[in-house]
């Protein structure tokens, strides 16, 4: 075991963070304190020759172990500094107990600062830049270079140099010409006059550069879209909002030919904060086309601005996934497109993460429906990796278009690995019997029938028989047997068409997966019989036809016995 022990009273922590302009951010907490305490903490600065250069105290509010407060830099010179805080429990008066003391590091440079006379300007018009320069030295000359840019539109508006020495205190300012509503960036690059190549020649040198960005002309929209499903989503919110006014909005979509596409009102959310999310279908734009989107912004009702942009649409794929545990692992995707009437080739090809034995896979189709479904059969369990390439022979809009491929990608993952099919057993069938034949036997005989089955899959097996005739009420079963080998006796009473079926069942699978059928028929004559009155009827049978249990019972059966053989 390990324990950190602290002895001591209140331990002080220090963070500082240094400004580029006129301050020294410092944060302090205390560890271990007593909050029926008071703390104060005594400050110094000293440059790194331990020469004192700024010092003070201050108190933590509300006896509260942390305190955050700023010390002015402004008229330090570049260079490098050490903060030292001493901490007392009380006023820091002599009669106060010193806790503990921390200090830290911090670095001044020479830097220059640039920014609106105003932060927010509402209405249009001439605008004054100002420009600061800190912590430089006050025996040489500085120059700032400046440009100045609109942000939506990405063009220089107008650029200059200012120079700043002790005369001009540093400071300087230019005022624009007249700026109408957008979104702008000023620049500005320091320069010092300074000593080069040891001291043998003097030339302007970088110090450092600032950049700020301000908005004119009040509110404005700004506004966001994409893609996402198969549905083209628009959303977006007004900036610089006044909280007195009621702002409105209406948007316009337009094709190539000025057309309206799609058109109605900015659903503008019910909590007041003025913003919107909206969606269209993808397929009520053509692939390809370029159109304009138009967002008109109303204030009190009296049209304000727009925000206006090109909206390309691109070809749309989404492939959703379900997944089933039926027989197998079997994945189904249902994908959805935006191709229009065109005629596309879809290529996938389908890996899992399983190194060395990876499982892959792959295909392609033509298509030019705007859906479909891709399905795969017994995937072992993993991670898949689906990619999917559209390749599109244009036809229509697009005269001057060559094929084009497009390339999307999808990763799902199977849990499990397939479960094997259940195989049917199959059977020999005993005592000279065939399925599908018919055997003519006189009243009195007795028939031996029988089979011995076997299942691949090893399951347990139920064999059973059943006899029918035009006498019996229903079927007569004989007795079920459990095993791989039955065999059943018969003595045939009336003369008449018996129908005479045989199963075997593993109790593992429905239907075909779990049973197969055998069937034969005898014709049963009596002693003075010397026509067989079923030849007609046997003459068109199938021989390759094999009735299960179940419908023996009808006539159908009998027309499904191939051929006719005599017991011995």
């Amino acid at each position: 075991e390990y324990m950190r022990l602290y002895i001591g009273g209140a331990l002080l922590w220090l963070e500082t963070y240094s400004g580029d302009d006129d301050h020294l951010g410092v944060n302090m907490g205390v560890e271990y304190a007593d909050y029926d305490t008071n703390f104060t903490a005594v400050w110094n600065i000293t440059d790194y020759n331990g020469n004192l250069i700024d010092n003070g105290l201050t108190s933590f509010p509300n006896n509260e172990p942390w305190h955050w407060f700023h010390i002015s830099t402004v008229n330090y010179s570049a260079g490098d500094y050490w903060l030292n805080v001493d901490l007392y429990s009380g006023a820091a008066n002599p009669t106060d107990i010193y806790e503990s003391s921390a200090h830290q590091s911090f670095w001044i440079h020479t830097a220059v600062q640039v920014w609106p006379e105003e932060y927010q300007y509402e209405n249009e018009g001439n605008i004054t830049i100002l420009f600061d320069a800190y912590h430089v030295n006050t025996s040489r000359d500085y120059r700032i270079e400046w440009n100045l840019f609109d942000e939506n539109d990405y063009f220089e508006v107008d650029s200059g140099e200012i120079y700043m020495n002790s005369t001009t205190n540093f400071s300087g300012n230019f005022t624009t010409p007249f700026l109408t509503a957008s979104d702008y960036g000023i620049e500005a690059y320091l320069y010092e006059w300074a000593p080069v190549n040891n001291g043998t020649d003097w030339n302007w040198t970088f110090v450092d550069h600032s950049y700020r960005y301000f908005h004119v002309g009040g509110a404005e929209l700004d506004v966001w879209h994409g893609f996402e499903g198969n549905g083209l989503y628009f959303n977006g919110c007004v900036q610089y909002t006044d909280w007195t006014v009621n702002y409105t909005g209406d948007w316009e979509i337009t094709d190539e030919n000025n057309m309206i596409v799609a058109q109605g009102a900015i659903p503008f959310d019910e909590w007041g904060e003025n913003c919107f999310y909206f969606d269209l279908p993808a397929n009520d734009f053509e692939l390809r086309e370029t159109y304009t989107a138009v967002f008109d912004l109303y204030e009190n009702g009296t049209y304000l601005n727009n925000y206006t942009f090109d909206l390309e649409v691109y070809l749309l794929f989404d492939f959703f996934i379900d997944y089933y545990w039926d027989e197998g692992s079997y994945v189904n995707g249902t994908y959805y497109t935006n191709t229009g009437n065109e005629d596309y080739t879809l290529y996938w090809s389908l890996e899992n993460d399983d190194y060395p034995n990876n499982f892959y896979a792959s295909d392609s189709f033509d298509s030019n429906s705007d859906n479909g479904m891709l399905e795969f059969f017994n995937l072992p369990e993993g991670y898949y990796h689906l990619d999917i390439e559209i390749s599109i022979e244009y036809q229509f809009n697009c005269s001057n278009c060559t094929n084009e491929n497009f390339h999307f990608y999808f990763n799902f993952e199977v849990d499990d690995d397939p479960v094997s099919p259940n195989t049917a057993p199959y059977c020999d069938l005993n005592g000279n019997m065939i399925p599908g034949s018919s055997i003519d036997a006189l009243v009195g005989d007795t028939l031996t029938f029988g089979m011995t089955c076997i299942d691949d899959d090893g399951d347990d097996m139920t064999m059973s028989a059943a006899i029918d005739h035009s006498s019996f009420g229903t079927p007569f079963m004989l007795d079920v047997i459990t095993g791989d080998t039955s065999s059943w006796t018969y003595t045939f009473a009336d003369a008449g068409l018996y129908s005479i079926g045989m199963s075997v069942n593993d109790d593992n699978g429905d239907g075909e997966f779990g049973q197969s059928s055998y069937a034969f028929a005898v014709s049963v004559l009596d002693n003075n019989a010397t026509t067989n009155e079923t030849e007609e009827l046997l003459e068109d049978i199938e021989p390759d036809e094999v009735p299960s249990i179940s419908i023996l019972v009808s006539a159908v059966t009998i027309a499904l016995i191939a051929f006719r053989r005599r017991i011995n």
